[in-house]
């Protein structure tokens, strides 16, 4: 065959572009972990672990910081509960922050300050310092907060005079075995350990004798009651509160009245399976009630409405994840650490479960507005809250953080400047598998560009992942840098400098490896505010064999 030279002047033929290139949106409505990993879509992801639904994408949960330390009085094991209390003056000097203990009951108020004992309690053992609180006005204005124990009774914080005391005055159950309180409907109502009834004082009575209110005979499965709940619902004559009593064994019995000993009445009786050990598995918000089994989350209104509660449906909240959640109860429902609450300052609400030895702790979050699931990692939560827009938590090292920074675990007393305390905040990802719009064929991938929005770049790294493997990418090795680069200090290449405003980063990465189904690890750290909005995917294609 003859070889022609180019003339001189000439131009050679142009190769044809064998390279696709296709878009991969951040997976924005988190988890499921219902679909088959051949059939996902591309909106949800097989995992994301920091990185949580939100709107315009997958964004960085928020790091934490040492509130207050050693709340320890030689006998300490880790903070079980946090309980918040907010006073009437604007200015907010009357509120309070108080963390439980096996010890007792803390003042942890003052950000960076010193815990204060305000009051001991007389079983310090494990399994103490759990337990429901509620805030209660008399008709004469007199404002209180009463907390229920898992094992030492009935405690009563007075705002007057700024002090915690066991409960008196109180006739009829035995004020040491109470372990549940709530308000209902200007009620005082509590439970004690290992009964099937409940017992309420009089409208706007914080003292007296308390009446017996039966349980256990409309709650066909057994257990003891468990707790006491207010859920909010129009039943065509306007909105009402409703009780709603939940026994151990899952039996779930909805009240409806105003007097308990002349007109309750019931006006559902439901079942949702076995619940986790502790008084935490149910949550109230905006007059929704979620509640937290063996099966896993479920609503009141989805009850009423007739949503099966083991359904894979879009009805069902926990959908998504109930197979996760099913098996880690499976193996833990007994131990301490489970708890569901709203945290209305990230828009949804957090389970977190506990965590056994060898293994990362995980808590798992809900967006609310986009139905999504995502996973937080690496955060010792023992119990939580929400207080002044941020959540508080508190660890096994006798510790309570806040999380109102963009770095994990700064320290009361870190290393000077503030610019170097705490650790960045590592995510992680995978895509659901995609066939790129060609199935059965081989792809090939060249090069990946990620889209995010933040103050700086983080440091990552993107894998290509093929046929169904689910090995999460490694982390990047990146120098130890501060959070911001520091003026006259740092050195200019060795540190990241960021702006005050939200800027895009889409810096194009090379990849590598060949299979038919294609998906996308993503991993990193960062020190910043990021939202994962997407992917460009660099590829091309052989044949079925190749």
């Amino acid at each position: 065959m003859a070889i022609r030279a180019i003339q001189p002047g000439g131009l050679a033929t142009s190769k044809r572009q064998t390279a696709q290139i296709t878009r991969m949106p951040a997976p924005f409505k988190g988890i499921d972990a219902r679909s088959p990993l051949a059939a996902a879509s591309l909106d949800v992801c097989i995992y994301c672990y920091n990185l949580v639904p939100q709107d315009g994408g997958l964004g960085l949960r928020k790091g934490y910081r040492e509130r207050q330390i050693d709340l320890d009085d030689g006998n300490g094991i880790s903070v079980n509960t946090i309980v918040p209390y907010d006073g009437l003056d604007a200015d907010g000097s009357e509120d309070r922050l108080f963390a439980v203990t096996n010890e007792g009951i803390w003042d942890v108020t003052a950000q960076g300050g010193t815990p204060t004992l305000k009051t001991t309690f007389g079983n310090q053992t494990k399994d103490a310092g759990f337990g429901p609180s509620a805030t209660f006005v008399t008709d004469a204005g007199d404002r209180y907060l009463a907390y229920a124990d898992s094992l030492n009774g009935l405690f009563v914080y007075d705002s007057a005079t700024d002090s915690w005391a066991q409960a008196s005055g109180i006739t009829g159950p035995t004020v040491t075995n109470i372990n549940f309180v709530a308000v209902h409907k200007e009620r005082i109502w509590v439970i004690e350990r290992r009964s099937s009834d409940a017992w309420y004082l009089d409208i706007a009575a914080i003292t007296g004798t308390a009446t017996k209110f039966q349980f256990g005979s409309k709650m066909k499965n057994g257990g003891a009651l468990r707790g006491l709940f207010n859920w909010s619902i129009d039943g065509g004559a306007g909105v009402d509160d409703l009780l709603v009593g939940v026994s151990g064994s899952g039996d779930v019995v909805v009240y409806k009245g105003t007097d308990p000993g002349a007109d309750f009445t019931i006006q559902g009786v439901y079942f949702i399976g076995s619940l986790p050990k502790g008084p935490n598995f149910a949550t109230e918000d905006s007059g929704e009630l979620y509640l937290l089994s063996t099966y896993g989350v479920v609503s009141m209104t989805d009850l009423l409405n007739g949503v099966s509660i083991v359904s894979s449906d879009a009805g069902n909240t926990s959908a998504r994840i109930a197979g996760q959640l099913r098996g880690r109860m499976a193996t833990q429902s007994s131990l301490n650490g489970w708890a569901i609450r709203t945290i209305p300052s990230e828009g949804g609400f957090l389970i977190s479960s506990p965590t056994l030895p060898g293994t990362f702790p995980i808590q798992y979050y809900y967006n609310i507005t986009v139905a999504g699931w995502g996973l937080w990692r690496n955060l010792d939560v023992r119990s939580f809250v929400t207080w002044k827009d941020s959540v508080v938590f508190g660890d096994s090292l006798l510790r309570v953080l806040t999380m109102d920074r963009e770095a994990d675990n700064v320290k009361i007393n870190g290393p000077p400047p503030p610019e170097f305390n705490g650790q960045p905040i590592q995510f992680s990802l995978l895509t659901s598998y995609s066939a790129l719009g060609s199935q059965g064929v081989f792809k090939r991938v060249k090069y990946v560009r990620p889209d995010i929005v933040g103050t700086a770049e983080p440091a990552y790294a993107v894998a290509s992942r093929f046929d169904y493997t689910l090995n999460e990418a490694d982390l990047p090795v990146t120098p130890n840098i501060s959070r911001d680069g520091v003026w006259d200090v740092d050195t200019w290449d060795t540190v990241v400098w960021s702006s005050e405003g939200f800027d895009g980063w889409n810096s194009v990465y090379g990849a590598y490896g060949m299979g038919r189904n294609m998906a996308l690890a993503y991993r990193g750290e960062s020190y910043y505010t990021i939202t994962l909005v997407g992917w460009d995917v660099i590829y091309d294609s052989g044949g079925p064999l190749v």
